[in-house]
């Protein structure tokens, strides 16, 4: 009995170590929320308007979508990277983004939205590695908690 538990718990380490996302897509999933940040402003600026649509659809739909397939593929393993542990990231994201449009487009204040998508690059990145810390905690602990 033991032995069984020694295996699973092993099993589960070796699962958990291999859950963990590679530093690209960090670094796609960090663009692909820089970049509806630039296509707002760009947008809204009424400059680029194809540049800022071609943005916008990789920002919402094509690089999440290709940056969730090529990490299942080179992990070997799929799941709901995102069920847990994203409030502070929507709150940040999202309170940057309103907070950008307003200076940026009601206060005329040049160029937030940019510093909007720097902030909200970084915060991706911190919530990639935060979603891999609680991944690897669940998994090898058989911790389903939150």
């Amino acid at each position: 009995m033991a032995s069984d538990m020694d295996s699973v718990t092993a099993a589960r380490s070796r699962l958990a170590e291999r859950m963990a996302s590679p530093w690209w897509y960090k670094l796609v999933a960090g663009l692909c929320t820089a970049s509806l940040f630039v296509a707002i402003s760009f947008t809204l600026d009424d400059i680029f308007f194809s540049t800022a649509m071609a943005l916008f659809v990789f920002g919402a739909v094509v690089g999440p979508s290709a940056n969730v397939a090529a990490l299942k593929r080179s992990t070997g393993v799929a799941v709901d990277r995102y069920r847990g542990g994203m409030g502070t990231w929507y709150l940040t994201v999202f309170g940057v983004l309103v907070v950008g449009f307003v200076l940026q487009y009601l206060l005329s204040v040049p160029n937030v939205l940019y510093v909007g998508a720097a902030v909200a690059f970084a915060a991706t990145i911190w919530l990639e590695f935060h979603i891999d810390r609680l991944l690897r905690r669940r998994i090898a602990g058989g911790d389903d908690r939150r």
